[in-house]
């Protein structure tokens, strides 16, 4: 996944708050973000395979609230599968 397509997710799932890369949690296979206001919202982007990527968002109480699978194309970002 190109800087692009992972900040067109970011931008898709972000509200109010940013999300801000955890190094500490992310990996060669995912790519975790935090709020900077609540240590338990969380945004991971998990690379399935080189064509797809399963992104995990937790609310504040660590809960997961949306698990979708996107599809990574040529020239678009992503498509949602």
């Amino acid at each position: 996944m190109n800087k692009k397509q992972e900040q067109q997710i970011l931008d898709y799932y972000s509200t109010t708050d940013k999300y801000i890369r955890n190094k500490t949690h992310s990996n060669v296979h995912q790519t975790v973000f935090t709020k900077e206001s609540d240590k338990y919202q969380w945004l991971v982007l998990e690379q399935k395979s080189q064509c797809e990527v399963e992104v995990r968002q937790t609310d504040r109480h660590g809960t997961i609230t949306a698990r979708d699978n996107y599809e990574l194309t040529g020239n678009l970002p992503f498509d949602r599968l």
